[in-house]
This record gives structure tokens, sequence and C-alpha cells, in this order.
């Protein structure tokens, strides 16, 4: 709490307390199994909960990355909607951030109930946009922006997540255009173009198959783009890109300012994992085995992650 730039507050944080080491997901596995007590804390702060939970984690670290797939069980077990969005490592990172992320997307690909994010570390801190005031947001601010969208549409996480169960695709990436203003785009159609340059996980466009918007607008356009007029549109620009099975678009949020500025979140999914995973395959290949050979994990367990890896990939 000290640490935080912001205030907290503390009866709604849940902390570990854990006398172990953390740096791999192994490591903090162990010690979650064991601590339903930990758990029981973390449920008592969603009492109440109507609208599902969204989880925002790094998974290079070793508590992200255990975490993580845990927390998609529990609220699984608790009946709660859930979606996480996954911070993945840049390609500077070591070998122990690929390996620990790695094991953590296919544990968490492993669980039923599973909804995941992807957004690259290098990929988000290239990103710059603007807020609805034209100030210029980058790296981590953008990330907060993204998160802000989403929660303040409370139905988010229960229709994500429904879009998700209906079409069996558990991974989406993130295509963004904050705070566009449509005068200096000219349509919206450009708007979308532009959320290709610069998307927040690099993935095989083509490849997709399903497609949820979430768009905020300024009161003064509400009636120049309605939902379904926004629907159309995006239809329309996507028809030769992919072949998509779904395209849902929320309905809009409204921002109270005199901006033309359009906020808008393309969550796309169902497209091959093989090229996303693979830096982390093989950079976490060293470390993998030097995991076994200090008993720290069983061979057997390895294999049978990149079985789930080749499966899903």
């Amino acid at each position: 709490m000290k640490w935080g730039k912001d205030e907290l507050d503390a009866e709604k944080i849940t902390g570990l307390d854990a006398n172990v080491d953390t740096q791999f997901w192994y490591q903090v596995s162990p010690w979650l199994a064991e601590n339903q007590g930990f758990f029981d804390r973390v449920r008592s702060k969603l009492e109440g909960n109507e609208f599902g939970v969204l989880t925002v984690s790094s998974l290079w670290d070793g508590i992200g990355s255990a975490l993580s797939p845990t927390l998609i069980s529990k609220f699984k077990e608790w009946n709660m909607s859930a979606v996480t969005l996954a911070l993945c490592p840049s390609r500077l990172q070591p070998s122990a951030a690929h390996f620990n992320t790695l094991s953590s997307v296919i544990n968490c690909l492993a669980t039923e109930s599973a909804v995941l994010i992807l957004v690259d570390r290098d990929q988000l801190n290239k990103y710059v946009g603007v807020d609805r005031a034209g100030s210029v947001i980058f790296g981590n601010t953008v990330l907060n922006s993204i998160v802000q969208m989403m929660l303040a549409k409370e139905s988010f996480v229960k229709e994500f997540s429904e879009t998700s169960r209906s079409f069996g695709v558990k991974v989406f990436a993130i295509l963004a255009a904050m705070g566009a203003s449509l005068k200096v785009y000219g349509s919206l159609e450009n708007i979308l173009s532009s959320t290709t340059i610069r998307p927040l996980q690099a993935f095989d466009v083509p490849g997709a198959s399903i497609l949820y918007a979430l768009v905020r607008l300024p009161n003064l356009l509400r009636d120049e783009f309605s939902r379904e007029k926004i629907e159309l549109i995006i239809a329309d620009w996507f028809k030769n890109r992919a072949a998509l099975k779904s395209v849902y678009v929320a309905e809009p949020l409204y921002a109270e300012d005199l901006t033309d500025r359009i906020d808008l979140l393309l969550f796309v999914g169902g497209f091959s994992l093989t090229g996303t995973l693979a830096l982390m395959k093989k950079k976490a290949e060293a470390l993998k085995t030097q995991a076994i050979k200090q008993g720290s994990m069983k061979e057997e367990e390895w294999k049978e992650l990149s079985r789930a890896w080749s499966e899903r990939g």
C-alpha cells in the first residue's frame, strides 16, 4: 500500500503472506494448493458481486503465473464469470519469464472456464495513443485506460465470457484505437484500419473467427453511430481480412464531453497459438531441463504441458 500512487482501500486487499520462494510458478503452486484460507479471504471480498471478475496479471513472475490458473478454477467453483487480462513478457526478458508465462497459459487453457486476453509487453510499450482530453498515453497508461473502459461496461465480463463459451474460444488479442478523433480520421473505417498497425498482441488476423467490440462515443455522436450501424461497419471492414463466425458489438458507452473522440477495443479470438507461443517455448526449453534435473518439477509434468500446448497450438 505504501508503494501505490493511488489510495488503496485496505479492506479490499488480500495478500498471500507466504514464506515461499516466488521465482517460479512451481514454487508458488504447492502453497496455493494447501492454503484454502487465502481463497476464503478472496471470496469474502467478492460478496455481492453480480458482474463477474476481471483479473489483470503479469504472467512472467512466479506469483502471477501460478495464481492466474488457480483463480480461474476458483471462480468456476464459485460460479462467477471471469476474464483474465494476461501480460506476456518482452523478448528481452530472460528465459525464466518465458518459462513461467508458457506454463501459466497452458495451465489456464486446461481449465474449462478460462478466458484469456493476451497483451504483449513489447507491443504495449510501443503503443502510443491519446486520451479523451487529447493527452498522449503510452505503456501502462494505455493499459490503465483499457482496463477502465472494460470496467465502465458493467456487463463486459458476463457478455465476453458468454461469447467465449458459445464458440469454444479461450484466447483473445486486442486491436485498439484510443481517443481517435473522427474529424482527423475521417471515418470509423479509417479508425478501424489504424488498429492493425499496432496490435497489443501479434496474431494471425486471417485465422481469427470471432470478435467482441467495445466502443465509447461522445454523446454528440450517439445518433450517428447506433450499435447496429457500428456492427455493420465492423463486419464489412473485416470481411476481406478474416472469415468471422461472429461479430458482437456491446451497447456503446457514452462520454459526457464535447469532443469527437472515439475509443475502440476489438477483442479478436480464434487464431492459432503456434506463432504466439513459439518464442516462449524456445526460450523455456533450457530452463525446463534445469528444473527437471534439480527435481523442481517432474519430466512427465512438463510433457503433459507440452502435449497440451501442441493440441491447442
